[in-house]
């Protein structure tokens, strides 16, 4: 059974992470975002796999019969799902009586509309401040047991339908008109709703809860500057959404304070009360109680979700983000949600480095090693742009955790090495080799410390000493290709070759495939909307690095996936992109599909940038990885493009570690690569790369220092 939610939204950073971890076990959430929303709301959405964003605007600030008639167009379009949701983003559903999921009480009914009962929710004087990780039933389970009074009953609202059905949704989805009845529960015709296949009865009715007044602040903030101010003139007029016209914050002090003491309206098990340590208060006398579903203790997926709940979000992140951040006017260089992400990055970087001592300790240098490595290249990044004191605490909780002198001179050197502080990392190795010469890591340092700093013919001396030392080893072969990458593509790296496509750019939106850790996304700049893809590291909790100048949306797809689902001119807000970059799969047919799905969304100055395309070994360059430095046969694509499509610009600059492709004078009308792709992925994937350098400089379309440089300038 396949069930879909629509809602609509308007600055809901404080709902979002309730909502979104609620409705977890959807198939898909339709979020129509009204394009107004200017606080975290977007960001928090994209996190969550089955939320799909969809932008919209009112002519006239809110205005509920266009909300309404919004509601029912999307209701329209939804026809490969059994269900539809129609919920605002204060409304949670779930079962009653028994420990069911709202999914398995729909399979076993199979009733054409189902009624919701939503109580009125309050926050108690007793609870404990809201978490997005807990189950939403248990955060607020307070509120008005009077479900027959004249509001409370409009909260009675027809909330789940079958699709496809001629069904229409009054204003405020309080009722619906369906088979030329109008279906509403304050009037209900039980027998005619019987006969319809609607949910009458106890047993196959919903329940739910309506958040009204569950945090002070953030209603103040919702029903005052996100409501009241942004009632349409219609809406005024018609005396339409009449609660928030008028309201007052002395109004909701009152109402907050007259609800403290509220009794329990929402019940759950013994089971779940163990389990979350929930205790039980005065129950009201005849109140309905429903029971905690299972899929209500959804954990929230992202681990970058707020925590602080007081007051408005924005303010709070900043005040905290400032007493934390050493620089003190990052207020300046980076919003919100980047400090936010930064912060949780840290932390988790950390976590790492805790883990790799244990494993160090355990005797797992190896793998402890890895994770040293990644974290102190992170680290230099996050130096730099203000985490001065965070970045000191990882690199002495290290240092301090070395048992052996050789050891703590290896950390050191190795951190100043990531720092690019060659000549003291140098010396640091040098000191660690007079203890013991004759450790690998030390050696393999060494090397690479060299060819860093320019000595290649020192690195090759330490290389060769490496062999004949550790003859079983291919640490010698892992250095090697990296003193070869120098001596043949001397000069930037392709992440300053990145760089400068930005600043030359200025691109409005840049999309990239394969993010890695997500070092070359971060490059984007501030004019910039930054689209990432990856099905394996599409999330926040799963990258190092973070825009410095606002986060990315990632999406967690493989880049076939995404462009089957999404239409990319909506993804970024305009018909054509500026600039892209390839590096998803090491693999030349998925690189050309990336290329062949880019190019449809490309205009007159589109960029696509394609990585790992001047292999530097025909060894590193196989289609299955035999070796730690690896391109895989991505290079094909330069001579397929050269033959296929000779209308294509087309530059490959000897970036290291691997070369960066650059094609322009795109044609989003063409379909020779889609038309032959199947031939032509067969022809050249039996395409032998050439042993020496030079040749494949030719076979590659590598131009010279000059005329790359006047390339991207132009």
């Amino acid at each position: 059974m396949i069930i879909e939610l629509i809602t609509m939204w308007y600055n809901e950073e404080f709902m979002a992470p309730f909502f979104l971890s609620h409705y977890s076990w959807v198939d898909k959430i339709h979020i129509i975002l009204d394009s107004d929303t200017n606080d975290n709301t977007e960001f928090i959405a994209r996190q969550y796999p089955n939320v799909v964003i969809e932008y919209f605007q009112f002519t006239d600030m809110m205005d509920d019969v266009i909300k309404a008639n919004e509601f029912n167009k999307k209701y329209r379009t939804i026809t490969n799902a059994d269900y539809v949701i129609l919920v605002d983003s204060d409304e949670f559903i779930f079962c009653n009586p028994l420990e069911k999921s709202v999914r398995s009480h729909i399979e076993e009914t199979q009733k054409d509309i189902y009624f919701a009962n939503l109580w009125q929710i309050y926050k108690h004087k007793d609870d404990a401040p809201l978490d997005p990780k807990l189950p939403v039933p248990l955060q607020r389970r307070h509120g008005d047991p009077d479900m027959d009074d004249p509001t409370n009953i409009l909260y009675v609202k027809p909330a789940i339908v079958k699709a496809g059905k001629d069904i229409c949704w009054g204003l405020g989805n309080h009722e619906l008109l369906y088979e030329k009845s109008l279906i509403k529960w304050h009037n209900r015709d039980v027998e005619n709703m019987k006969a319809k296949n609607i949910s009458v009865d106890e047993n196959e009715i919903l329940y739910g809860a309506h958040w009204k007044l569950v945090d002070l602040d953030a209603t103040i903030k919702r029903r005052i500057i996100d409501r009241k101010q942004r009632q349409s003139k219609f809406n005024l007029t018609a005396g339409l959404t009449f609660q928030y016209h008028h309201v007052t914050e002395d109004m909701i002090i009152k109402e907050y304070k007259d609800n403290l003491d509220r009794p329990i309206v929402i019940m759950v098990s013994p089971y779940f009360s163990k389990l979350y340590g929930v205790t039980e208060s005065a129950v009201s006398p005849g109140s309905v109680t429903p029971t905690l579903q299972a899929e209500s203790c959804s954990p929230v997926t992202a681990n970058i979700l707020p925590t602080s709940q007081k007051g408005s979000l924005v303010s709070s992140r900043l005040d905290k983000a400032l007493q934390e951040t050493p620089s003190g006017d990052l207020s300046q260089q980076y919003d919100n949600n980047t400090r936010f992400i930064s912060s949780n990055i840290l932390e988790r970087l950390k976590a790492q480095v805790r883990q790799s001592v244990i494993l160090q300790k355990e005797g797992k240098l190896d793998a402890a090693l890895g994770e040293y490595e990644l974290v102190f290249e992170v680290l230099r990044f996050y130096e730099e742009i203000g985490y001065v004191q965070e970045v000191g605490e990882i690199q002495r909780l290290v240092l301090e955790s070395q048992s052996s002198p050789e050891m703590t001179l290896y950390f050191h050197g190795l951190m100043l090495y990531h720092r690019r502080h060659y000549s003291s990392a140098a010396d640091a190795i040098d000191a660690a080799l007079l203890l013991v010469p004759g450790l690998l890591l030390l050696q393999v340092m060494r090397a690479k410390v060299r060819i860093s700093l320019g000595d290649l013919s020192g690195a090759l001396a330490a290389c060769e000493n490496i062999q004949q030392l550790f003859p079983q080893s291919n640490a010698a072969r892992e250095v090697l290709f990296v003193l070869a990458v120098e001596q043949e593509m001397p000069g930037e790296d392709y992440y300053s070759w990145l760089q400068r496509f930005h600043e030359q750019l200025r691109p409005a939106s840049y999309v990239e495939i394969g993010l890695g850790h997500g070092r070359s996304l971060a490059l984007a700049g501030p004019e910039t909307k930054a689209v990432g893809i990856d099905p394996y590291q599409g999330f926040w909790d799963r990258l190092n690095y973070v825009c410095p100048h606002g986060p990315a949306t990632l999406f967690p797809l493989t880049s076939d996936d995404f462009f089957a689902q999404h239409d990319l001119r909506e993804v970024i807000g305009k018909d054509t992109f500026d600039l892209a970059f390839i590096d998803g799969l090491h693999l030349f047919e998925q690189a050309l599909k990336d290329f062949i799905n880019l190019e449809r969304y490309a205009g007159e100055k589109s960029v696509i940038l394609i990585h790992d395309c001047l292999p530097i070994a025909p060894v590193v360059a196989e289609r299955e990885r035999c070796t730690g430095f690896w391109t895989g046969d991505v290079w094909r694509i330069i001579p397929c493009l050269k033959a296929f499509r000779p209308d294509l610009t087309i530059k490959t600059i000897p970036a290291k570690p691997s070369g960066l492709a650059v094609v322009t004078n795109l044609n989003p009308a063409s379909q020779t690569l889609a038309d032959n792709f199947d031939d032509i992925v067969a022809y050249y994937r039996s395409l032998h790369l050439p042993e020496s350098f030079a040749e494949r400089r030719i076979i590659c379309n590598v131009g010279t220092i000059n005329d790359i440089n006047s390339f991207v300038t132009n």
